[in-house]
């Protein structure tokens, strides 16, 4: 990776696509780590699979430095995408889009940002070629992989490593719920004649504010994807701290509603709440429901407001 980028803490994502799943990835890894003039500390390493192509994406046990995959179907093909952020700014600092996955594979140099991570990573006996057979893989040195003090100066960053499968896929929101408390928001419903738009009136200043994310699949009631605690007021001014969240915020708010802490008394507006950009890659096809409870430390309440969408997600052929 050139070195055009100023010292201090940054963001990458690198994206894996594939042309026969509708999701947006496959696979995820997330490092955040800070670069010393000598050494590189390893903060956090998280990874994550959309549990369809791949089942599973984790360490092995008792071995620290091994991870492994179970790839269950047929992978002819994919593509990579990698961006590098500033974490501070969320400036991007570097941008690659759509990297044909299976050339890379038959030749890593065509990505000299990305050849050297690969060889890094790759157990010997983990032969990647396309088609990607369903079997299990292993991968190496994932707390190390990424972190080559030459491609940046003194600071801190974060990359986040996505394996994408690309298709068609359908989301239906079958309904959409609205609550609130009625004390620090006095109502929260749809606006009379208008199908997309909601509002809701604050009557009390909120100085702060978290928010919790659950989406559960509704036949098993299995727990797909969960956030407790997520500092709201940090997100207003940064969106891209929850990317969950991010596309959902962005597709609901109002042009001329502008959340800033602290939130001040008055009536706000929320459009296209019956079209929300509902994330698929964290579940396969089904029905499902997502609810997003607005919480606040001066309230006694459970929530001051709650928003809950059921929806069906289809993968088209």
């Amino acid at each position: 990776m050139p070195p055009f980028h100023p010292a201090g803490k940054y963001h990458m994502n690198a994206r894996i696509k594939m042309s026969q799943s509708p999701a947006p990835f496959v696979m995820e890894v997330e490092w955040i780590f800070v670069n010393g003039k000598v050494n590189v500390i390893l903060e956090s390493l998280e990874t994550n699979c959309d549990h369809d192509i791949v089942e599973y994406f984790r360490p092995v046990p008792n071995q620290e430095s091994l991870h492994h995959f179970r790839v269950v179907k047929l992978a002819p093909s994919f593509t990579i995408n990698i961006v590098m952020r500033a974490v501070r700014s969320q400036r991007v600092m570097y941008k690659v889009n759509n990297l044909d996955g299976c050339q890379f594979l038959n030749n890593p140099f065509m990505s000299k940002v990305l050849a050297p991570t690969y060889k890094t990573l790759i157990v010997n006996n983990s032969n990647f070629k396309c088609p990607i057979q369903p079997k299990v893989y292993y991968l190496k040195n994932v707390g190390q992989a990424f972190m080559m003090p030459s491609f940046h100066p003194l600071g801190s960053y974060q990359l986040t490593v996505q394996v994408h499968i690309h298709g068609k896929v359908k989301i239906t929101i079958e309904s959409v719920q609205t609550n609130c408390d009625h004390d620090f928001v006095e109502y929260f419903h749809r606006v009379p004649g208008k199908e997309m738009l909601y509002t809701f009136r604050v009557v009390k200043e909120a100085p702060t504010f978290s928010i919790n994310i659950i989406i559960r699949a509704l036949s098993s009631q299995r727990i797909m994807y969960k956030m407790n605690k997520l500092d709201g007021c940090q997100f207003l001014n940064n969106p891209l701290i929850s990317k969950a969240l991010m596309h959902t915020y962005q597709s609901i708010v109002a042009n001329k509603t502008i959340f800033r802490c602290p939130i001040p008394p008055k009536v706000y507006f929320l459009k296209n709440m019956a079209m929300a950009k509902i994330i698929p890659f964290l579940h396969p096809a089904g029905r499902y429901q997502v609810n997003v409870q607005i919480k606040m430390s001066l309230s006694s309440a459970p929530f001051v407001m709650e928003v809950v969408w059921k929806y069906n997600v289809m993968h088209l052929k």
